[in-house]
């Protein structure tokens, strides 16, 4: 299909589903908290974590000081801006300018040192990244897309919800795991940082990495620069590898202090995981992780991307973006 023709049908001018970027987004949006029948309304775009999209599974970081009802429903608003009160969304108090929504429930209370996370899951959202009429064309258009063996098909309202939380570039970072001969090095950017103590991890049930993680219970996760997207993505293929000797892996030449595991090219900062639990919710295992060392080894731009819809509205408003177009 021609690209005119297709931008007219679709709304789409860039043609990857998910689009890296080699920079920190300068307006990027934010994520803000609301409840149905309080006007508290709580910044969160720093204190989320994207575990999960089927179903769509996010966390909250609360402060342990911070008083909150963990058993009540929430909507997750997308603003360039500041949020102001001034309008009603399925009984949320919301913001009419928002350029996404989610409404989301709870499902589990964690309590790690000084912050409790509530694990939220998705119920609908809705968004303005491309016209009603565009997203119509393209939910149409789904149904002829050829279904990739592996890949996790999505559709409905579900992948709607998924395309919003992918409108908050989510960081791609390298996990390595070892039985002390044996290696599997992969991406991911299902994860989080609660606090300096604890980490959240996620990997689809039915992959071999994710028996991995669980077996050996140490894992190292690296922050990459933003020139590695491709190497990046490449490895993907390993969420299904068994493990191999450490020669079948492109390694920087340095190990990480206490596990003494080799790290991947591109590191710039790392850190040194022990699994204290795990649960599963849909196709995926949450992992906690208690953090054993981290180090810093140079400034870089990691690596991070967003999904199609978001690009393309950032397109349509002028901003700036240096993708990395795989």
């Amino acid at each position: 299909m021609k690209a005119w023709l297709k931008k007219f049908l679709t709304g789409l001018s860039i043609r990857q589903e998910y689009i890296c970027i080699g920079e920190k987004l300068s307006d990027s949006l934010r994520a803000f908290l609301t409840y149905q029948n309080a006007l508290e309304c709580l910044e969160v775009t720093e204190g989320h974590i994207f575990l999960g999209y089927k179903p769509l599974v996010i966390a909250i970081v609360f402060p342990g000081d911070k008083s909150t009802t963990e058993d009540m429903e929430i909507c997750l608003s997308l603003n360039k801006s500041e949020l102001s009160i001034n309008s009603q969304w399925k009984g949320f108090h919301a913001d009419r300018t928002s350029i996404a929504r989610l409404y989301l429930k709870p499902i589990k209370l964690t309590r790690l040192t000084t912050h409790r996370v509530v694990f939220y899951e998705g119920v609908s959202g809705r968004h303005r990244f491309i016209s009603v009429l565009h997203q119509r064309v393209n939910a149409f258009l789904m149904n002829f897309k050829t279904k990739s063996v592996g890949n996790v098909f999505l559709n409905g309202n579900l992948y709607d919800q998924t395309r919003i939380a992918y409108a908050i570039a989510r960081r791609i970072s390298l996990m390595t795991v070892s039985d002390g001969s044996l290696f599997n090095l992969f991406p991911t950017d299902l994860h989080g940082a609660v606090g300096e103590d604890y980490y959240i991890s996620s990997l689809r049930l039915d992959g071999e990495a994710c028996k991995q993680v669980e077996q050996y219970r140490k894992v190292v996760i690296s922050d990459i620069e933003a020139t590695q997207f491709q190497v990046a993505y490449q490895l993907g293929k390993n969420h299904m590898m068994k493990m191999r000797p450490r020669e079948n892996f492109d390694w920087l030449g340095e190990f990480t202090k206490v596990f003494n595991f080799p790290l991947p090219q591109g590191t710039g900062f790392y850190r040194e995981l022990e699994l204290t639990q795990s649960f599963d919710v849909g196709i995926h295992r949450l992992f906690f992780f208690k953090v054993v060392n981290t180090k810093k080894l140079k400034d870089s731009s990691p690596l991070a991307h967003i999904h199609q819809y978001y690009a393309q509205w950032r397109i349509n408003e002028d901003f700036k973006t240096q993708w990395l177009l795989r």
